[in-house]
């Protein structure tokens, strides 16, 4: 799975091995205002900025500037 946002919403890709290719498996996803339980990776929340990542990682991105 692939989640993806460009300012403008959040899309959801799964790999179809089929095709060897990720296609888009949910539109505009939302979390609900209210619920018991929520669980995010935030393994990377000091690292808000791209400046936080490797030039190696850096690299794979279109216009990244640190």
């Amino acid at each position: 799975m692939l989640v993806l946002t460009v300012g403008d919403g959040v899309y959801m890709f799964t790999l179809d091995a089929s095709i060897g290719e990720f296609v888009m498996s949910h539109e505009r996803v939302r979390i609900p205002e209210r619920g018991r339980i929520y669980s995010f990776n935030e393994g990377n929340a000091k690292a808000r900025s791209i400046s936080h990542w490797s030039p190696y990682d850096r690299g794979g991105v279109v216009n990244a500037v640190p």
